[in-house]
């Protein structure tokens, strides 16, 4: 996955992140969002299928398949960047940050 930050930046955006802005209860009310990505392969592919605009046959079948997976993959993190830049008013550097931490990139 693509971060336009390097990882220090992101854990000092996060550091310094007021708790006004993102907290726990704004976290639980995208709880549900968090979990972006589905969890089972055959979903997995029907998203990415949809989102290429082909057929799950001619995905699987992709000599591809991982390049448009990822791509898929980057796109819906991408979009959940900027919905909680959007609904909490933080930055995009905040917003990877928080991504970046749920997601367990940041240890």
């Amino acid at each position: 996955m693509k971060i336009p930050y390097s990882s220090w930046e992101l854990r000092v955006a996060l550091m310094n992140l007021s708790e006004d802005k993102f907290n726990k209860e704004k976290a639980e009310e995208m709880k549900d969002e968090f979990a972006f990505l589905p969890k089972r392969k055959k979903d997995l592919n029907i998203s990415v299928a949809e989102h290429h605009g082909i057929s799950v046959e001619k995905l699987v079948d992709s000599p591809n398949y991982k390049i448009l997976c990822r791509e898929y993959e980057e796109n819906i993190i991408y979009k959940f960047v900027k919905k909680l830049e959007e609904k909490f008013g933080i930055t995009e550097k905040e917003a990877w940050a928080i991504t970046a931490y749920s997601l367990g990139l940041l240890g």
